[in-house]
């Protein structure tokens, strides 16, 4: 598998192209795989019962919502409503479309797609040829370093900083040429124009138009892979210190900055089996730990972290080390991270490291050992680090500063939810600034009242808003009696296509009065007269059956228990009373309406409005006493 192994100079990737690809193909593709694996790479899962549970990679949350079924290899989010087969996950986890997540599991398994077996898009081949020139280059880049004089002094100085061949190779590092146009030329050689160069972010305008020119030129380059091992863009460090120290790819259709993590693809195996990953400032310092054996290391590109990147390490690991540089960035770059991952849920502690030390140096100087006794074990909680730095900020011999350290102090204590911890800081607060502690607990809890009252109710409806499941959606506007019968019917449809024709005989795609359950009635009733074989298997339902929240639901349903043989007949004819009366109701209330706004009226149009009435009256109390079922 080519999943987690990341950059592989020999690797060759699967070639598709148009049309649709056969049925049988997909279904070869997906039994070479097991979802509770596939799932597994981007979020831990733990057996309970016949199931594997884990929190949704599709949402934040901090209990878990997210189920996979290994028997029925579907997967539903009780959250968000996030559901499906594998091909369904890894479209909504790579933001890819159906050919390309049939592209990305081929070539996993080795299977080649024949030519014409995988329908075309404008953006489907934009991707793949930004992918193929990024593969391109990168191969280029690392040749320049290994192969020409050109990139000797790059090599040399690597193996300088303690770098193997193996850990080189491994991350695929090579070296830009100090010219203007060395990939540009090589790329042409290769029938690769400069169009497709610049969308990849690889060369740029010259400034008077008049065509382009390298855009890393004379750096060390580190190609960086997504969560595939695909390159998607690249980091250069110059040598001779002209321009940037580090120069980044710039936003692509690939590359997304705040969405990445530099090394996850090698460290996300490692943070899932630790449930622990480290966090720091550069390439180096990851390729470096990386070498020295702790693979739970990974860097932000630079970036004050993201929330988005928060996620993705909470989705493997709950508890994170922060080691970033030992000066004012660093510093900085650690404030700044703190709230991002424990918002997302991390146990977040903080490794400081000695003065003007970075991660890098303090392992080529002490070893792997040292940084896990010295950094590692003697991490701080956020309070305890926030604390820490605050002290350090103030003279607390002007009283003016020692009120506004005071202050400060409290508003780090107020974030506290356990009481046993907040009490034993309100001590050494009460020690440190020869105060009660009576009169701290008196304005903590003024703040707390000030400050975070109205925070937690603002976090609770971001938090509702993020959780947009199929049932929240269904709700707005729609009667809850008449959507839990249309969701009955279409369940049973989903799970025995032998029912469809008896609920065709009553009911058509138009009775059905939400939208969602309507498009998959419309869609099974047609399935019924194409299909002669009556098929109830979920993988080739999801296959035939178009629509992210139709693919959704199906999941959903065929994770439930399904309804017992001898019940449904009774259960078909309950929901489709439920859904005629509640039709007859409708009409009523529209009739109703239109007499009450003709008023006393005696016209030939209130008889008319009044006999309509009438005889929907009659129609409704007929099917309460029908044998169709009941109430």
């Amino acid at each position: 598998m080519i999943w987690d192994r990341g950059y592989d100079l020999s690797d060759s990737r699967v070639v598709v192209l148009a049309n649709p690809i056969p049925e049988n193909m997909v279904e070869q593709i997906r039994n070479q795989f097991d979802l509770v694996e596939v799932v597994s790479r981007y979020t831990a899962l733990k057996e309970k019962g016949n199931r594997f549970w884990g929190l949704c990679p599709f949402h934040n949350e901090k209990t878990p919502s997210f189920t996979v079924s290994p028997d029925k290899q579907l997967y539903h989010c009780f959250g968000c409503g996030a559901g499906g087969d594998i091909f369904q996950f890894v479209m909504d986890i790579e933001n890819v479309d159906f050919p390309e997540a049939v592209r990305l599991l081929a070539a996993q398994a080795g299977i080649r797609i024949p030519e014409g077996g995988v329908a075309d898009s404008s953006d489907f081949k934009l991707k793949t040829m930004l992918f193929d020139v990024h593969k391109l280059a990168a191969r280029f880049y690392h040749y320049i370093l290994y192969k020409t004089t050109a990139g000797k002094e790059a090599l040399t100085y690597l193996k300088k900083r303690g770098l193997s061949d193996r850990i080189i190779h491994r991350f695929g590092l090579g070296f830009a040429p100090d010219r203007w146009d060395s990939l540009l030329r090589f790329a042409q050689r290769k029938g690769i124009g400069p169009n497709i160069l610049l969308k990849a972010g690889l060369v740029t305008h010259r400034q008077d138009d008049n065509g382009y020119y390298d855009r890393f030129r004379g750096r060390i380059i580190f190609p960086i892979f997504d969560l595939t091992g695909r390159v998607i863009g690249f980091g250069g460090r110059t040598l001779k210190g002209l321009g940037p120290k580090y120069l980044n790819s710039p936003e692509t259709p690939l590359f997304n900055k705040s969405s990445t993590l530099y090394g996850f693809n090698f460290a996300r195996g490692t943070i899932r089996k630790k449930q622990q990953a480290i966090i720091v400032e550069g390439y180096m310092d990851v390729i470096t730990a990386h070498q020295f054996g702790l693979e739970q290391t990974v860097a932000c590109l630079g970036t004050a972290l993201t929330e988005r990147q928060a996620y993705l390490l909470r989705q493997q690991a709950e508890e994170v080390f922060i080691a970033f540089d030992a000066d004012v960035a660093g510093e900085n770059a650690t404030w700044r991270g703190l709230d991002v991952l424990r918002s997302a849920g991390c146990q977040v502690r903080v490794a400081p490291l000695p003065e003007g030390d970075d991660p890098d140096l303090f392992l080529r100087s002490k070893g792997a050992a040292a940084f896990q006794n010295e950094i590692l074990q003697k991490a701080v909680p956020v309070s305890e680090y926030r604390l820490k730095q605050i002290l350090s900020r103030y003279n607390l011999q002007d009283r003016q500063e020692m009120l506004q350290c005071l202050h400060q102090s409290l508003l780090v204590l107020a974030e506290i939810s356990d009481n046993l911890e907040r009490d034993e800081y309100i001590r050494l607060l009460a020690g440190k600034f020869s105060v009660s502690e009576e009169a701290l607990r008196l304005e903590l809890k003024k703040l707390r009242q000030k400050y975070y009252r109205s925070t937690d109710s603002i976090n609770i409806k971001a938090k509702r808003g993020q959780n947009n499941s199929i049932i929240q959606v269904l709700d707005e506007g729609h009667d809850s009696v008449v959507k839990a019968a249309e969701r009955q019917l279409v369940a049973i449809m989903v799970r025995d296509m032998g029912k469809i024709d008896v609920i065709k005989q009553h009911l058509q795609p138009e009775d059905f009065n939400c939208e969602l359950y309507r498009g998959i009635v419309q869609q099974l009733f047609e399935l019924t007269e194409q299909e002669k074989e009556r098929r109830t298997n979920s993988s080739w339902l999801l296959s035939v059956v178009s629509g992210r929240e139709e693919h959704r639901l199906i999941s959903e349903i065929f994770l439930e228990e399904p309804v017992e043989e001898e019940q449904a007949t009774k259960i078909i004819a309950d929901c489709i009373k439920t859904i005629k009366i509640k039709q007859l109701q409708r009409q009523k209330d529209v009739l109703e309406k239109a007499m009450k706004s003709l008023g006393n009226n005696k016209s030939g149009s209130m008889e008319n409005l009044l006999k309509q009435w009438w005889e929907i009256r009659k129609r409704e109390q007929e099917l309460y006493r029908s044998g169709e079922g009941e109430d």
